[in-house]
């Protein structure tokens, strides 16, 4: 059978162009794999840290021996540093993280309370007496920062017990003294002081549970008596009230 073959013209058609594209093929670059795609940039942070600097817990003005903020971060929030000025002057700062991670603050006091527990943050600012403005800032390590300014008025001496009274108790020669609790003004009152003569007593409690406000003198002669009743608190004791009474004798 003869041989299948082009004609030699027509081979030249075909494999001229086929010639040409193979030299085209040889002569260009091996095509590079295509490139991994550039990895977006993540958007800038510009949200300053979530937490609560209001001393006042939402009742501005307050008054306060100290001011303090205190708690626990966020999920994905972070905290670099907290500060605090009083009437503009810079009073405090912590740095929280300086960039190789968080440090927790650990066991925090308030003040005026009883308890101890672990937080995130805290910060204390002395406030002295009369009207001031304390602020407290947070800023994260994107320097992302907010501030709050709260109206702080400091913490006075106790006002006076209010209600004093003292049913006698002829048989056991004495008084129940009963009375009303001072205003705190500012600072927990933690004592009460009882005069009689030239002897004191105390009723004592523990910060924040006030002391009690009855206390048991027995022991008197029949006759006129004077006691003075006084409180105590962060800042000293305050005014005393005055109750005059007679005590008779066993009928």
């Amino acid at each position: 059978m003869p041989s299948r073959t082009l004609p030699a013209a027509l081979l030249l058609c075909v494999t001229a162009p086929a010639l040409t594209l193979l030299g085209l093929v040889a002569a260009s670059p091996v095509a590079a794999s295509p490139a991994v795609a550039a990895q977006e940039e993540p958007p800038a942070d510009t949200t300053p840290p979530q937490i609560d600097l209001d001393p006042c817990f939402g009742s501005e003005p307050c008054q306060r021996q100290a001011a303090y903020v205190a708690g626990w971060l966020d999920e994905g929030d972070d905290l670099a540093v907290l500060g605090a000025l009083l009437d503009g002057e810079p009073v405090a700062e912590r740095v929280y993280d300086d960039g190789s991670g968080f440090e927790p603050h650990g066991w925090f006091h308030a003040p005026g309370q009883d308890v101890v527990y672990e937080v995130d943050y805290a910060m204390v600012v002395g406030v002295p007496q009369g009207e001031h403005q304390v602020t407290f800032y947070a800023r994260d390590l994107a320097g992302n920062e907010t501030s709050r300014t709260t109206t702080v008025v400091g913490a006075e001496p106790p006002g006076r017990p209010g209600e004093l009274r003292a049913p006698e108790r002829p048989r056991r020669g004495g008084f129940v003294l009963r009375w009303a609790d001072a205003e705190q003004n500012g600072s927990y009152v933690h004592r009460y002081r009882v005069q009689h003569g030239r002897e004191d007593r105390w009723t004592v409690g523990g910060v924040p549970s006030t002391p009690d406000t009855r206390l048991a003198w027995f022991g008197l002669e029949p006759g006129w008596h004077t006691f003075r009743i006084r409180a105590t608190n962060g800042v000293g004791e305050g005014r005393a009230t005055r109750l005059r009474v007679y005590l008779h004798r066993p009928g």
